[in-house]
């Protein structure tokens, strides 16, 4: 078994990060999350990797975090 490995956002972490960020219902996330085991059954998360394409403002340009 790998000790770390990237993967897609859950939509669980996607929930809690649209909440955690205030980002508008209609952001795309973007990018992996990086997991890591610590011991058997222990795993860290890492989302710094995860990005969102937000919509394009009435002002014009497009904004992305």
């Amino acid at each position: 078994m790998a000790t770390e490995y990237f993967r897609e956002l859950s939509s669980r972490e996607e929930y809690l990060l649209r909440r955690l960020l205030d980002l508008p219902a209609d952001a795309v996330p973007h990018g992996r999350v990086h997991v890591t085991q610590i011991e058997p059954g222990l795993r860290i998360r890492d989302w710094r990797a995860i990005g969102w394409y937000l919509p394009i403002s009435a002002s014009g340009g497009d904004r992305s975090c």
